[in-house]
């Protein structure tokens, strides 16, 4: 078996990142570097990512992480700006193994799941399955319901199409009007976008639940694992 794929078969990695992974000099065989794609191995083989052997598929983790404000949801940045990984209060246990399950722009907050399995990222990112995902907005000014009503019709911005969204939560406080937005499609700056194509500024971006996980009771750089109950359900799909 070509190693890349024997690396993305044990790890939470793709395929395509399970070669890069070798080209950065992170896998072992054997306790040698390996540098280059056309290796191939057995399951006599020992195979190390980061130092960490691969001698079995790990077993599935999920995490909740309370994403703050002003970082990047990414491993690496090339300006040095704040990421997740370097932002939570504590690490996550081999943090840079894990994949993240969607992504909160930099000025976005709230729940972000990371798992250990790309079986599991793969189905939770899958728009088939219409997983909705829940926000507290906060827009400048008080607006009328009729505007913000319009985010439940399709629309398009910048030349991307977006489905109608649910509202919940219609109110007006210190000035500003607040929105809980439901969404099924995940789209880069989706509610951003939304929003823009509306003349509507958003002065905050909270996520607070996916599918039936919910960001409570976390505080802002905060983690926790899952228990298994609450989403081994999604692996049957």
């Amino acid at each position: 078996m070509r190693l890349a794929k024997y690396v993305a078969e044990r790890s939470s990695l793709s395929r395509r990142q399970a070669e890069e992974a070798i080209k950065c000099h992170r896998v072992n065989v054997n306790g040698v570097l390996v540098t280059h794609m056309t290796c191939f191995v057995s399951s006599q083989d020992r195979v190390d990512l980061d130092g960490v052997s691969l001698e079995s598929p790990e077993v599935p983790c999920l995490w909740k992480c309370y994403k703050p404000r002003g970082c990047l949801v990414t491993r690496t940045d090339p300006f040095n700006r704040p990421t997740i990984y370097t932002e939570l209060s504590k690490p996550l246990p081999l943090a840079q193994r894990f994949i993240y399950v969607g992504r909160l722009d930099f000025d976005s907050e709230g729940l972000l799941l990371m798992t250990n399995t790309s079986i599991l990222a793969h189905i939770l990112e899958n728009p088939k399955y219409g997983w909705k995902r829940y926000y507290r907005v906060e827009i400048q000014g008080v607006k009328a319901w009729s505007l913000c009503k319009a985010l439940k019709e399709p629309i398009s911005y910048n030349g991307i199409q977006y489905k109608g969204c649910q509202i919940q939560d219609y109110s007006v406080a210190l000035g500003a009007t607040w929105l809980t937005v439901i969404l099924t499609e995940g789209k880069k700056r989706e509610i951003r976008n939304r929003l823009k194509a509306l003349n509507l500024v958003v002065l905050q971006l909270i996520r607070i639940q996916f599918a039936t996980i919910k960001l409570e009771p976390l505080h802002p750089k905060e983690w926790k694992e899952v228990p298994k109950n609450h989403w081994e359900s999604f692996l049957l799909l």
